[in-house]
């Protein structure tokens, strides 16, 4: 398909040098076929479409700094603040996972994560799927206050909506974030049980509250919750 064609495309480059071909002619023809390369993909990010399909063939084919490019294409034409939180959560996690971590990219990442965060909030945004990307991105940069925040305002969601088939998963992470901070000790214990009252992860718990007593805390709460 399209996408297909503009990533095999890219692979050609730089191309290896083959035994036997022609030297100069190569290199007069090496920089029309890389200017319609470049001219394919940018037309590819400029339809919605067509870079959703483009995405796809990037990842299959492991291609993880073109889709970084695509990604950033994808968070800059974002139209409101719930698609470019879902964006930047996925820029963020192709550096941390497969372009040698956040580096050089982390500072501009931290500063769009809390320019999301002001207008998810500005817009009273309800699209928990926004705020928990927003909550990775907090997760990739280690900043673990500004995730707790996110994670309150999600399990508070869950909450007043009385949504019983609500995934776990905040709950448990909230837990984790407020246990690992002595000052939150009673909120994480609090939240923890809440968790365990949605979906019994036994195994999970443990680990949390084995973690929390590690770590000198006398919390009667965690005591007896273990």
């Amino acid at each position: 398909d399209f996408a297909e064609r503009v990533d095999e495309a890219s692979a050609r480059v730089h191309p290896a040098p083959r035994a036997g071909a022609p030297g100069a002619g190569g290199r007069e023809r090496l920089p029309a076929m890389v200017g319609r390369q470049r001219e394919a993909f940018e037309a590819a990010l400029e339809s919605p479409r067509e870079a959703e399909a483009l995405e796809r063939a990037l990842s299959r084919r492991s291609r993880y700094d073109l889709l970084a490019r695509s990604v950033e294409s994808r968070l800059g034409r974002a139209e409101t603040a719930a698609e470019a939180a879902r964006a930047l959560s996925d820029l963020a996690f192709l550096h941390a996972e497969h372009l040698g971590g956040l580096g050089s990219a982390e500072a501009r990442i931290r500063e769009r994560a809390l320019a999301i965060h002001r207008d998810l909030e500005q817009s009273q945004v309800s699209d928990d799927r926004a705020w928990a990307a927003l909550g990775r991105v907090y997760d990739w940069l280690g900043e673990a206050s500004a995730e707790a925040e996110v994670l309150e305002r999600r399990v508070a969601a869950i909450a007043e909506r009385q949504d019983a088939d609500a995934e776990s998963d905040p709950f448990y992470r909230l837990a984790e974030v407020r246990l690992s901070d002595r000052a939150s000790v009673p909120r994480g214990a609090e939240v923890l049980e809440w968790a365990l009252e949605r979906a019994p992860d036994l195994a999970r718990a443990e680990k949390l509250l084995r973690r929390a007593l590690e770590s000198s805390t006398d919390d009667e709460r965690v005591v007896s919750l273990f």
